[in-house]
């Protein structure tokens, strides 16, 4: 058991890891987010100080053209979440109160789409940084970037 100061000093440390990384964060995420929507509703974006305005908002709403595309993305995203509620909620009724034959297979299949983006993206990095990639092709080398042993 640790006593009560390496308790504390260990403490201390997790807290300061957890500062560091919400820092992180913040400074990559939420930053410029924020500076994103401020931006969209300044009246000079390189400029914050002279205000604030509501005409970039209206003046999607008076283009004809920005107004259909904004309407049919709010179609398509309530066409989406119904339709993938309708398929979901009931697979997901019978999965969690039946037995059946496959059963085992049906539960890894749903994992499949979390599992596939991050597979596509290193296939995309091993495109790009390969023996063989796009930035071996452009500098015209062969550098193993990835340390991949070559058979």
């Amino acid at each position: 058991m640790l006593s009560a100061p390496a308790r504390v000093t260990r403490s201390l440390w997790h807290y300061g890891l957890l500062a560091l990384c919400l820092g992180l964060l913040a400074a990559c995420l939420v930053y410029p987010i924020v500076l994103t929507v401020r931006g969209g509703f300044a009246v000079d974006p390189k400029d914050f100080a002279k205000g604030l305005t509501l005409d970039h908002v209206r003046m999607i709403f008076d283009d004809p053209t920005l107004r259909a595309g904004l309407m049919n993305s709010f179609k398509i995203a309530a066409c989406t979440t119904l339709g993938a509620t309708l398929i979901a909620l009931p697979l997901a009724v019978l999965a969690a109160s039946y037995r059946f034959p496959g059963k085992a297979f049906f539960s890894a299949a749903v994992l499949v789409p979390m599992i596939l983006p991050p597979f596509v993206g290193a296939m995309g990095v091993r495109a790009l940084m390969g023996r063989e990639g796009a930035v071996n092709a452009l500098l015209g080398t062969h550098f193993d970037f990835l340390g991949n042993a070559k058979f």
